[in-house]
């Protein structure tokens, strides 16, 4: 197991690069489990994107 840390400034894409890399891992079916920690005050805000990220026919696969 690994630890990545994504940093950079605010806009500079880094939700959408960890999104993206879970998305992807979830069509290879990885089965290694990921974990994505968020302050508290945008777990929210988090969970909303993440239920954004299968919409449509992926969704219905999960």
């Amino acid at each position: 197991m690994s630890v990545k840390f994504v940093l950079g400034r605010g806009g500079s894409g880094k939700s959408t690069y960890i999104l993206d890399e879970i998305k992807n891992r979830v069509k290879d079916n990885e089965i290694t489990p990921v974990i994505l920690l968020v302050p508290e005050q945008y777990t929210f805000e988090m969970e909303k994107r993440m239920s954004k990220l299968f919409l449509g026919e992926e969704k219905d696969k999960f």
